[in-house]
């Protein structure tokens, strides 16, 4: 993005002094650039690759770690299966055979599914009566309902094993590998949806935002997300008409994204609801660059010769979310997940405040926030996160290298009903003819980091349809039976048709070619999301790391005029309803403006003379 640039420049000018002062030209640079790289310094490790085990347990968690109806039960199967995988073990297996069997394989996948199915049923509940499907609060309806999930979750989870083993490509994968991980990733499983706070339920869809990062652009974000939580504050307070129940189950975020979802958090937190609200507004219209972070002030080689890693810290960042972030915050009904990338394995982390296996001390939960907002090159990367009870060790920077939208979070979290907030347009935009390499290479990074989004959304589309597909799928073969006399119940229940009020799902932005959970009536009542990008209207933005008060303050309104035109569609994502929250829609935006206006301190109160200051670190 835009926002990278000074730190490439300088990464580029810091390579050319590294290759050595001869070889400033373009040809002495090109030969540093193709060099290979350097071995491990004399008495240092050698990177260790992540075994087998540890990618399948991964594997296993992301597939198995939905939201069920009851947490407690799901972990007992869970944990059960984890100790005798075999069933799994034995599907994976079997696929892969009727694979490399191709035109000569003597029975076809529905035949490895079928002996999954006998195999594994007789340690849970069987089907209920028809009679007991009839109402979706009835307990034996409940349980099935967990019973389809689950099974659904492992057919799917042997499905990517079998992948998994075709693109390690060694042949089959060593069973105390496959074992090992199964065993590891049920558990993992179990413990974070038994400890989780939210559930999944029949009377309310399970309701996530997901937030894009975007530097000081993600006002617009905040602006949004401001008002959101404003009605959400009036509608649960009011006595009559109001909207009790309604919560953010889960915010997700990238970066910038990443903060905001904190601050979410933080008005989730029972007695902070209004000061999370506050914040949104004090630190996305009144922040200056000397508040936020330092400069690391060292000659330009130093980035290529020294433990340098990055331009600054954003020890301002870091005192703010000591000073305004409660420990009861993991504890509230919502959950957290910041997006970040360990640069030494590649891998995406997202880290949750309600996941045992990210737990650790509140200082290192905070660094996993941290990771999220630091740049390559631009800012000092965290090298601590939480894991596992205690630290995990990397280098860790902003997650949007390679989860920018980071939707799959949600989808493989569970919630039913997903909000998506990018800070930037669906579409790059046009610039003017580039005018050299620098310029080019500048544009390149901006398409490759920006426009992926779209796609990551529609990735956590698909996924979702995929996984309520085979939860229909398999609801249709576990009431097989029941169907051939019921089969209108049967279909109903199947697809989930009395789960939530069936309302039109909105026109999203995206590709003639996407398709959606809409086009499938089996699983149109299973997942719905509504996806907001900034407006194409001309507003002045920020570059960099440039925290303009005035140029925020635009976007921070634009943020809550889009929340208002779009208001009556996000409250039934989300199945707010009451009149409370009706009322809320019919405010007009100019007043919702005025609204935010009120709450702004002065410019002069902001720092805004010194917005173009940097501040060296101490």
């Amino acid at each position: 993005m835009k926002r990278w640039r000074a730190g490439l420049l300088a990464l580029m000018a810091a390579t050319a002094v590294a290759a050595g002062c001869s070889k400033l030209r373009t040809t002495g640079a090109l030969r540093a650039l193709n060099a290979p790289a350097a071995p491990a310094n004399p008495g240092e490790d050698p990177p260790v690759a992540v075994s087998q085990r540890t990618r399948i347990a991964r594997l296993t968690k992301a597939q198995l770690a939905d939201s069920y109806l009851d947490p407690q039960r799901v972990g007992g199967w869970l944990a059960a299966l984890g100790a005798r995988p075999k069933p799994l073990v034995d599907l994976s297996r079997c696929l892969v055979d009727v694979k490399a069997a191709g035109a000569q394989a003597v029975k076809g996948p529905d035949a490895c599914y079928d002996e999954f199915m006998e195999a594994v049923s007789p340690g849970l509940p069987g089907a209920p009566d028809v009679a007991h499907l009839k109402t979706l609060a009835n307990p034996e309806a409940g349980r099935e309902l967990d019973v389809e999930r689950f099974l659904a979750n492992a057919r799917a989870l042997a499905s990517s094993l079998a992948s998994f083993e075709q693109i390690v490509g060694r042949g089959p994968l060593p069973e105390e590998d496959l074992v090992g991980g199964l065993a590891d990733g049920t558990r993992r499983a179990a413990a974070y949806v038994q400890a989780r706070s939210w559930r999944r339920s029949v009377t309310r869809p399970s309701s996530a935002i997901v937030i894009s990062g975007g530097g000081s652009t993600g006002a617009f974000s905040a602006g949004l997300v401001w008002r959101l939580l404003e009605v959400l504050q009036s509608c649960r307070a009011a006595r009559a008409g109001g909207c009790p129940g309604a919560n953010i189950d889960l915010a997700v975020g990238t970066s910038t994204g990443a903060l905001i979802s904190t601050v979410i958090d933080v008005a989730s937190t029972p007695g902070h609801e209004t000061k999370g609200r506050d914040l949104l507004v004090d630190a996305y219209t009144c922040s200056v660059n000397s508040r936020l972070y330092c400069v690391q002030d060292e000659w330009i080689w130093e980035l290529a010769t020294s433990d340098v890693k990055g331009l600054v810290r954003f020890d301002g960042v870091r005192e703010l979310m000591r000073a305004n972030v409660p420990q009861s915050a993991a504890a509230n009904g919502t959950e957290l997940v910041a997006v970040s990338v360990d640069f030494e394995s590649g891998d995406i982390y997202g880290e949750s405040d309600q996941d045992p296996e990210d737990a650790g001390d509140w200082e290192h939960r905070q660094e996993a926030i941290m990771a999220s907002i630091v740049i390559p090159v631009m800012a000092q990367p965290v090298s601590e996160i939480a894991r596992d009870g205690g630290v995990q060790r990397g280098t860790f920077l902003d997650g949007g290298v390679r989860s920018g939208l980071p939707v799959l979070e949600a989808v493989r979290r569970g919630a039913d009903r997903v909000l998506v907030v990018n800070s930037g347009g669906i579409e790059p935009g046009r610039q003017t003819p580039p005018k050299n390499a620098f310029k080019i290479l500048m544009r390149t990074i901006d398409l490759l980091s920006g426009q992926p989004r779209p796609g990551e959304i529609q990735q956590g589309e698909l996924e979702a349809v995929e996984r309520r597909f085979t939860e229909y799928n398999v609801c249709k073969e576990r009431l097989a039976g029941i169907a051939r006399t019921s089969p209108v119940d049967v279909e109903d229940f199947c697809r989930r048709s009395k789960l939530f009020t069936r309302r039109e799902t909105a026109m999203e932005a995206a590709a003639p070619t996407f398709v959606g959970p809409a086009f499938f009536e089996q699983v149109a009542t299973s997942w719905r999301s509504s996806w907001v990008f900034r407006p194409e209207e001309p507003i002045a933005t920020s570059e960099s790391y440039a925290f303009d008060p005035a140029t925020m303050r635009g976007l921070f309104e634009l943020g809550a005029r889009t929340f208002q035109r779009r208001c009556a569609e996000i409250l039934d994502l989300f199945a707010i309803e009451g009149e409370v929250a009706r009322s809320s829609c019919k405010i007009g935006e100019e007043d919702v403006v005025a609204r935010a206006r009120e709450l702004y301190k002065p410019l002069d109160q902001c720092g805004a003379d010194r917005a173009a200051e940097l501040r060296t670190c101490p």
